[in-house]
């Protein structure tokens, strides 16, 4: 069970690795900063995030279609884009004041929606939902321009 949260230019997502019965086998980085400048996080399988990313960065192959029950990514482009990718690897790209991703979607929304930053979210998701009234570590990543992206002219 993972939650991915994107707002005002930070991602934030937990660390836990999930059995399943809100038992905790331990931790990972679930936010990849790719070469390019863009953030990635991966709810699912450590193994299918890892071939998405290598994907994504190119290289990798193209995974086959995941269809894993539980397979999402949020991916920030530099420029601020975002694009969510399902367990189909179909990409959609839309506006929003902010992005979620993973589980108790409805929950974290609320939490956003009440003016709670990104990493806030994350964490108001982990203690009061189903999801073990964890206190587990939250990563936060700030979208940066790369270098050189930036316009010197």
């Amino acid at each position: 069970m993972t939650v991915i949260v994107y707002r005002d230019g930070v991602m934030a997502a937990d660390r836990s690795i999930w059995l399943g019965g809100g038992v905790v086998a331990g931790e990972m980085r679930k936010i990849t900063r790719m070469a390019n400048g863009a953030l990635l996080a991966c709810a699912g399988s450590q193994s299918t995030s890892t071939m998405f990313a290598n994907w994504l960065q190119k290289s990798g192959d193209r995974p086959a279609v995941v269809n894993e029950n539980g397979f999402r990514a949020l991916q920030v482009h530099p420029d601020g884009a975002v694009t969510l990718w399902d367990e189909l690897l179909q990409p959609t790209t839309y506006e929003a004041p902010f992005y979620v991703c993973g589980v108790q979607s409805a929950f974290t929304l609320g939490a956003l929606y009440a003016s709670a930053s990104a990493e806030e979210a994350v964490r108001l998701t982990l203690r009061y939902t189903d999801m073990g009234s964890s206190q587990g570590a939250v990563d936060v990543e700030h979208l940066t321009t790369p270098e050189w992206a930036l316009d010197r002219s």
